[in-house]
């Protein structure tokens, strides 16, 4: 393998500029590159006009490749206008590696910081509640209690057509049932793995728990819903899903990710 590592100085407010042609750039060669094997730009601490790519290729005629492109031509071109004087640049060979880097990896981290990633309000937001809608009210309190979900407020029209109903954990964060009283009438939704993922909305709750396949064990001895096999995610969080008494869809989870809001991870699938 070969590696290259390039540090450019930018130049004042020019920062936001480079960051996005740089994010654009990776993503273009992640997709378009099976040479590539990682590529990534970072910030540097203490010195915030710095950046430092790391590339590292399959061998010497993919880093050929990849600078022979007109993609790379064009970064070149038209990052010139966000930098001071051109980047140092330092090509290592071979790079000699063992585990992940030694073959064709399924996934490649790229950490740029996301464009969203700004200063937030100064005040303080934590989780609150999460609210679904119900078919049957007492089957639901009961199959939520069961993850330590306990009812503290209940509102009821007059006519009893609508019901909502507060159930909270220890930890304080609220599930809010609603009930209407012709639910019985109404079509009842068809939901796939994790509740319709592709359709634009909420999807799905998840609890974490410190064993997964201890607790998934305990929840098929309890026979409170159906459970699906223990996988692993594509952001490599550990998960299953048990069905809740309409059909939706509630994930149980183990994140051991060391995760880093300054260096975020990008995965993506290896380009075929």
């Amino acid at each position: 393998m070969y590696a290259v590592v390039a540090r450019f100085e930018l130049r004042p407010e020019s920062a936001e500029e480079f960051d996005a042609l740089a994010r654009w750039r990776i993503a273009e060669a992640a997709a378009e590159e099976p040479g590539l094997v990682a590529y990534a730009i970072h910030r540097v601490d203490g010195e915030p006009l710095a950046r430092v790519f790391y590339e590292i290729y399959r061998d010497r005629d993919a880093f050929a490749e990849h600078r022979a492109t007109p993609q790379t031509a064009a970064f070149l071109a038209r990052h010139a206008p966000y930098v001071q004087g051109p980047p140092r640049m330092e090509l290592l060979e071979p790079l000699h590696t063992a585990g992940r880097l030694g073959g064709d990896p399924p996934a490649r981290a790229v950490p740029p910081r996301p464009d969203h990633d700004r200063q937030g309000s100064m005040t303080t937001f934590a989780p609150h509640h999460i609210a679904l809608s119900v078919g049957d009210l007492d089957r639901s309190k009961a199959f939520y209690g069961y993850f330590g979900f306990r009812p503290v407020a209940e509102w009821s029209r007059s006519d009893k057509s609508l019901t909502i109903s507060h159930l909270r954990q220890d930890d304080g964060f609220v599930l809010e049932l609603f009930h209407y009283a012709d639910d019985g009438a109404r079509p009842r939704p068809a939901f796939t793995v994790g509740n319709n993922l592709p359709e634009i909305g909420v999807k799905h709750v998840g609890f974490t728990v410190p064993d997964l396949a201890a607790t998934r064990a305990e929840i098929i001895e309890a026979g409170i819903g159906e459970v699906t096999e223990i996988a692993r995610g594509r952001t490599l969080v550990d998960y299953f899903f048990v069905i809740d008494p309409d059909g939706m869809y509630v994930e149980v989870v183990h994140d051991a990710r060391d995760l880093d809001p300054e260096r975020p991870l990008l995965l993506t699938d290896a380009p075929r």
